[in-house]
């Protein structure tokens, strides 16, 4: 998560959603006032390399719960976490963001990074563990409360490209936001939804039914 001052807005990371890679490119553009959450070890040499804004404040709330206590924020924070975290002055005035994914591909992208070795469980198998709740856990419900969007914004990740060309000028950012390779090499490039069997698609239908009717995502024949 990252919280910008100067700018004036909100970013909540999903995972497996390019997150990361929009996380560092954001870092550029933070100073020492600005809250950055931590990222992996591996994550955060790439930052440091960059010459980035690494992890600052977010232990510290703002506004009205300053002097009480509330959980720091995490790099999976949800909105509505944030916004007690923040107060509502600056939740209402600050853009906010972040990045949504068609569920199926989504899937397959958490599959293959939390299963990395060739020996791992089948498709079927990680969707009948509670694994599986993680895509709604670091998805919908970080951007969502009772079905309600929270965030001004949703980035789709088939589109992305063009949705940062639009998204930098939106924030008043002095440059474009160029986007590292961070967390893309697990998944094949051979690995596509039609791998997946009608039963998969189906069980990733009713685990994703909220996301898929928000956002008008269209079941994979």
């Amino acid at each position: 998560m990252i919280v910008s001052h100067r700018y004036k807005f909100i970013f909540i990371k999903t995972s497996k959603a390019a997150g990361t890679s929009l996380e560092i490119a954001l870092s550029q553009y933070c100073d020492d006032g600005d809250i950055v959450t931590p990222l992996s070890k591996k994550d955060e040499a790439t930052r440091q390399a960059l010459g980035y804004q690494g992890p600052r404040h977010y232990r510290e709330p703002l506004g009205e719960l300053a002097l009480g206590a509330v959980a720091p924020l995490a790099n999976h924070s949800g909105a509505k976490h944030a916004r007690k975290f923040l107060g509502e002055k600056v939740w209402c005035e600050y853009f906010k963001f972040c990045v949504v994914r068609n569920p199926w591909d989504r899937f397959l992208s958490f599959y293959h990074w939390r299963y990395p070795s060739e020996h791992r469980p089948s498709a079927t198998d990680v969707l009948v563990s509670t694994e599986a709740n993680k895509l709604i856990k670091l998805g919908y419900e970080l951007y969502t409360q009772d079905g309600e969007v929270l965030v001004d914004q949703l980035l789709r990740y088939e589109n992305l490209g063009a949705e940062i060309t639009q998204l930098a000028p939106r924030l008043g950012l002095p440059g474009p936001l160029q986007l590292p390779l961070a967390k893309g090499s697990h998944r094949p490039k051979s690995s596509r939804v039609d791998d997946l069997s009608l039963s998969e698609k189906l069980m990733i239908q009713k685990l994703c039914e909220r996301e898929i009717r928000l956002l008008g995502y269209s079941f994979p024949l």
